[in-house]
């Protein structure tokens, strides 16, 4: 397999074994090294784990600079789930910290729910092959997926949500409410600010848009991976329409990527990082 091409040198949005993804914080910070990223943005879900063994694998590679970040999973007073990408926060917030226990228990209590659903709908999954598909990182459905992927039940991780784990699916168990609101103040407390992920994902998002921004929204994920140009130029007018940032990235989740995730495959441009200074200086 011939080496992917490397699209930009700046990719703000992948994960880790933390959460979701299938690399270890180190391999992640290596294999982007490799590649010739000099910004890496490592936000794994509603966790910040991840984040000293990157920065700490970071020393060896003084071109790359990791952008601390976390994903957190939010709901609009209006309904709908989206995801809220907090960059530039303090791992170490005490407020950030309790509100990712509580995710982190909810998880886990959610995941233990969803598998009593499968194998009360006759599908053999036991809790301990999710946790050690999760290699102790928080335990997600994506983790769930792959052991029905592994089980023979599915061919994918979408196949995956379409049957049985996605809203309104026989599985599908709600997580705890995190409001729009609350999920910018904790990133703001933690001494960042946040960018609306994949904003395509979130039903009539530009409808929720105003709601978001009221709260304290910061910008908006632009370059998306697997967005089509002209998604992104959509995304782009409304980024200078209601004066929101504009970030992007691949949502690289390991070498198993789906198409237009792999690491560094988003045309991030360069601009964006002086958007980011602007509002923190320290970041970069």
């Amino acid at each position: 397999m011939s080496e992917p091409v490397l699209v930009s040198t700046i990719d703000l949005h992948t994960h880790t074994t933390a959460s979701d993804g299938t690399l270890l914080p180190t391999e992640l910070v290596r294999l982007a090294a490799q590649r010739g990223l000099r910004y890496l943005g490592i936000a794994d879900h509603d966790t910040t784990y991840g984040l000293p063994e990157a920065l700490t694998a970071a020393q060896a590679f003084p071109d790359l600079t990791i952008v601390p970040a976390v994903e957190l999973s939010a709901t609009s007073q209006h309904g709908g789930d989206f995801h809220l990408l907090g960059y530039g926060i303090d791992a170490s917030s005490p407020a950030l910290q309790r509100a990712l226990d509580a995710f982190r228990q909810d998880r886990e209590s959610r995941v233990e729910r969803i598998v009593a659903r499968l194998r009360e709908n006759n599908v053999p999954i036991t809790l301990d092959q999710v946790e050690a598909n999760a290699a102790g990182g928080a335990v997600s459905r994506a983790h769930i997926g792959r052991v029905l992927i592994e089980n023979g039940e599915v061919e994918t991780i979408n196949e995956a949500f379409d049957r049985w784990l996605g809203r309104n699916r026989p599985a599908f168990v709600p997580r705890l409410p995190l409001f729009a609101a609350d999920a910018v103040r904790l990133v703001r407390e933690a001494g960042g600010f946040s960018v609306l992920a994949h904003p395509l994902t979130m039903g009539k998002f530009e409808r929720q848009l105003p709601e978001l921004i009221e709260a304290g929204l910061a910008g908006i994920e632009v370059w998306y991976g697997p967005y089509s140009p002209d998604q992104r130029e959509l995304l782009a007018e409304l980024a200078r329409e209601y004066e929101l940032i504009a970030t992007g990235g691949s949502d690289y989740h390991g070498p198993d990527h789906r198409e237009g995730r792999d690491l560094g495959n988003a045309p991030v441009p360069d601009s964006v990082l002086d958007d980011i200074r602007r509002l923190a200086p320290e970041l970069l």
